[in-house]
């Protein structure tokens, strides 16, 4: 007779998968950038182009449309789609950050987050009101920080995984 049991969890001869090496910081921090600075640009640039198409389709005059889309409110539509989109894209940058570096998440995230926020004041337009700055930048350093939590939890995750003892072989 055997002495399988039935009920014990099936062992396997795979070791994991070793975990991947850090990156370099600066490395990190410019994958990171790339990711929330260059995604919002692109997804900006996209997003006022479909904007010019959805003007002049409705009637308004090619002359005008650069003043519109250039004085539309911060709660129109396609800004709050952009503003929706570019949280995303910086949540996704932070994580990217923090995955890649894998130590010091936040601090590297928080270093990848001023050179993101710092290039885009010097590129924005500056017809915005003190309040919307304050807020656009607290909304980008919050999603920036919890892509730096996800990503630190997915580290931490993965270190917990491969220090289990392995089970002694019968």
């Amino acid at each position: 007779m055997t002495d399988i049991n039935p009920f014990a969890s099936p062992r396997s001869s795979r070791r994991p998968a070793p975990l991947a090496r850090p990156t370099k910081a600066y490395k990190a921090i410019l994958a990171g950038f790339a990711v929330d600075f260059g995604g919002s640009f692109l997804t900006g640039f996209v997003l006022s182009i479909v904007q010019m198409i959805v003007l002049v389709q409705t009637g308004h005059p090619a002359s005008s449309v650069g003043q519109i889309l250039s004085n539309a409110p911060w709660h129109s539509p396609f800004r709050l789609l952009g503003t929706v989109l570019g949280c995303g894209l910086s949540v996704l940058g932070g994580f990217v950050c923090a995955r890649l570096a894998r130590r010091l998440e936040f601090r590297l995230v928080a270093m990848e987050c001023c050179i993101s926020m710092g290039l885009g004041l010097l590129m924005a337009p500056n017809h915005h009101d003190l309040l919307y700055w304050i807020g656009m930048i607290t909304l980008n350093i919050a999603c920036s920080m919890l892509g730096a939590w996800l990503g630190r939890r997915r580290n931490l995750s993965e270190t917990a995984l491969q220090s289990f003892p392995e089970e002694p072989a019968d």
